[in-house]
């Protein structure tokens, strides 16, 4: 057993490896990612007789890679130790009758997440949402839905991974139907899919918050390797009362929730329909700039920067810090007003989406001279080039095809808001 605790003493948690009272750890060395290699001698994988195994944990205590060099015959006392040296080895004793000598190389930095390649080295990648068989597929987990999850493994070893295996385990309140999956034989250097999809379902009534959120562990195995833990975390929907799987927006907004930027207007409600005032716009691109990138929209108390936005207005932090981030200057410039009630058109959303992207990843929204791609922005129109900036980044499509316009001077509903913001900033569940 491998137990991390805090500062204070408190276990920050615990793995189990091995099956037998002979499986031992020999050394143990922290990595520099926060991680830690662990070396040691097992009785109850691979030939069961002293194997040596390597594994390297993150700081979550998850395996990032592991591997093995077989023992093959049970009197060999096996043990192994990490050096911090340049490159650390791994080695294990022996005889020259019983077990060759077993030596791995690991980079400078012992993060290699392919540690040795002995063997079927398995990495999981998160099992995808498969809701085909839902009235509205749309790759979200809803409640109450039975939902397949498809797995994927990797063999980064140099051997076949044969009778490959994966375990779905929960600590959280959602319900696992099909818990055990099945994989092809994996060749090294190449992926295999479940040829079983887990099965899971989220009961409506065992919803803990609007914003709801699960974690499920992936255990791999196969004939020639040890098991390995992933952690998955997926996010339920039907978070909103008043968004329905069916709606045009329903999986921007969900996102949008997973995502830190709103928690809706009400604990249950999203309020699609209304539209969203010059105030709320600052909350909604501040928060993704911030979530997007820590520090690109620092909020801190209201100093008053706006005549029009005072201390009282709960969005003055976010309109301040857009001025301050030179998103936003104002309906105003003497004196200094904001217009915070004003409804958001949608030329000038793009002007401030464009101009957050920029702030977070230079170059994500290039702007240049009208090229009137719209057949509603003529050069005339001072957000042009930020609507255009917008398109060509693929934050939007316009309003209409054919002939392709963008309706500029529409007012922006918190549904399409949410597309802006997405498309932005490429949240995803």
């Amino acid at each position: 057993m491998l137990l991390s605790g805090e500062a204070e003493g408190q276990q920050a948690w615990a793995r189990i490896y091995g099956g037998s009272g002979l499986d031992r750890a020999n050394s143990i060395q922290q990595t520099t990612d926060g991680g830690y290699i662990v070396a040691g001698n097992s009785y109850s994988f691979g030939a069961g007789q002293s194997d040596v195994w390597v594994i390297k944990m993150n700081s979550s205590g998850d395996i990032d890679a592991s591997c093995s060099f077989i023992n093959t015959a049970s009197v060999v006392t096996a043990s192994a130790n990490v050096s911090v040296l340049t490159p650390a080895i791994v080695t294990s004793n022996s005889t020259a009758t019983v077990i060759d000598t077993a030596v791995v190389a690991i980079d400078a930095n012992l993060t290699s997440s392919t540690l040795c390649a002995n063997g079927p080295l398995l990495i999981s990648h998160k099992p995808s949402v498969d809701d085909s068989s839902s009235p509205t597929p749309n790759g979200i987990i809803e409640t109450d839905e039975t939902t397949d999850l498809a797995g994927t493994i990797d063999n980064e070893g140099i051997n076949t991974a044969a009778s490959v295996s994966g375990l779905l385990t929960t600590a959280d309140p959602i319900n696992i139907n099909i818990a055990f999956s099945t994989y092809p034989d994996i060749a090294p250097g190449t992926s295999g899919s479940s040829l079983v999809n887990y099965k899971i379902t989220a009961p409506s009534a065992n919803r803990p918050s609007t914003h709801w959120d699960f974690t499920v562990t992936e255990t791999t195995d196969c004939s020639a390797c040890y098991p390995a833990w992933y952690d998955f975390t997926y996010h339920v929907g039907n978070s909103f009362s008043d968004v329905v799987p069916s709606y045009l927006f329903y999986s921007y907004i969900e996102t949008l929730l997973h995502s830190g930027v709103t928690a809706g207007c009400t604990t249950s409600n999203y309020c699609p329909d209304l539209y969203v005032s010059r105030d709320q716009m600052a909350k909604f691109v501040c928060a993704a700039m911030q979530k997007k990138a820590g520090g690109s929209c620092t909020t801190s108390g209201c100093t008053g920067i706006f005549t029009d936005v005072s201390g009282s207005n709960i969005f003055c932090p976010y309109i301040e810090a857009l001025y301050n981030a030179g998103i936003v200057s104002g309906c105003s410039a003497s004196p200094l007003m904001y217009c915070p009630d004003g409804i958001m058109e949608r030329q000038a959303m793009a002007k401030f989406i464009c101009l957050a992207m920029e702030a977070v990843e230079p170059g994500s929204c290039s702007t240049a001279a009208c090229a009137e791609i719209f057949a509603d922005v003529p050069s005339g129109n001072i957000f042009c080039s930020f609507i255009e900036g917008v398109y060509n980044a693929s934050v939007v499509s316009g309003c209409q095809a054919s002939p392709l316009m963008y309706c500029p001077s529409v007012n922006v509903t918190r549904a399409q808001m949410s597309k802006f913001i997405i498309n932005a900033f490429s949240f995803s569940l």
